[in-house]
């Protein structure tokens, strides 16, 4: 949905708030004699919830960048901007009536009313719209998960990833290599059941082993083609990040890079922090990618990315003097421990 589509939903949602309050109010005080017209009480909420709406798109974008979690820090930020929304919300109001409701109507004096009467309220309302896109969020990035998990597993069932895996067991066991035979057929397997788990997230270490497997089953089919080399921070091992975030870019390693170049070549894979971000990078030496934007899974991954982290990760593809290309992803600290 459109930016504009989206304030529109929001003003929508704000006006229908202020309608059900208004008729509430009118309601409760039927029959007294000084009780106020129900247009006279519209008018004068619509404003308030307005205002409210109008500040969600705020709310979203910083609780995209700092996702609420049990922890004191996480808890104390958010308390925080819980004060600020309603300072805030105060203060746009206290305008609005100063010069279009009231004229004239002093504004400190009107926020310093608000502040008696409504604070708790309108941090526990901040809290409210928080979790609710919180929510939102999460549901969108499992719904992305699983298509990612689908992609995933169709990439490793294509029939020619699949044939020759089982054709190259299929030799061993006939050659009486039953040992070799076992461990490439556990190689798929865990490759299999690991693109089928339910978890969200990761550590960065089952991420890394995932891939180390798939590349080492590539290395089936490539045979002395392909060389591959892990280079990672063990500091960062333990980092939770989004499961099956390399798979997509590694494959495009294989498929656009290494299977496209004539000889031998190399994908390497590494992880290191700069700064306070974490970076994952798949390069490879090979032909380089025939599409400017990696194709869907280099899509799938960025949208799965700005679901998760928002403005704070990206994912680029850069081309390699001499050739190959260069995938990072970049992270934020904090929000990939």
């Amino acid at each position: 949905m459109r930016r504009a589509g989206r304030i529109a939903l929001l003003l929508a949602a704000g006006a229908a708030v202020a309608f059900l309050e208004s008729a509430q109010d009118h309601l409760a005080h039927a029959g007294w004699k000084d009780r106020d017209p129900f247009g006279f009480r519209f008018t004068h909420t619509l404003p308030v919830w307005m205002i409210a709406a109008l500040l969600v798109p705020a709310i979203a974008w910083f609780v995209r960048r700092r996702p609420p979690q049990l922890a004191v820090r996480s808890l104390t930020l958010h308390l925080g901007a819980g004060c600020v929304f309603a300072l805030t919300d105060f203060t746009l109001l206290a305008l609005f009536h100063h010069f279009v409701l009231w004229p004239g109507q002093p504004i400190v004096p009107t926020i310093r009313i608000f502040v008696v009467n409504y604070f708790l309220f309108y941090v526990m309302l901040y809290w409210l719209i928080a979790i609710t896109v919180r929510f939102i969020d999460v549901r969108q990035l499992e719904a992305s998960l699983a298509r990612a998990r689908l992609d995933g597993l169709r990439a490793q069932l294509n029939p020619h990833f699949l044939f020759n895996v089982l054709n190259t067991a299929a030799m061993l066991s006939r050659k009486g290599r039953i040992e070799e035979t076992i461990d490439v057929l556990s190689r798929l397997a865990e490759l299999l059941r690991y693109v089928l788990r339910e978890e969200p997230d990761v550590t960065l270490g089952d991420e890394l082993g995932f891939v180390r497997q798939y590349l080492e089953l590539e290395q089936v089919r490539f045979a002395d083609r392909l060389q591959i080399r892990f280079d990672a921070d063990p500091a960062l091992v333990p980092l939770r990040v989004p499961s099956l975030l390399l798979q997509p870019l590694v494959e495009n390693a294989v498929r656009h890079g290494i299977s496209k170049k004539p000889g031998s070549g190399r994908i390497e894979i590494v992880a290191r922090r700069e700064g306070n971000r974490v970076q994952l990078e798949v390069r490879d030496d090979g032909a380089g990618l025939t599409k400017a934007d990696g194709g869907i899974g280099v899509r799938n991954t960025r949208e799965r990315l700005a679901h998760r982290y928002g403005s704070g990760a990206r994912l680029s593809l850069n081309a390699l003097p001499g050739g190959g290309t260069a995938a990072v992803v970049t992270l934020p600290l904090e929000d990939a421990a």
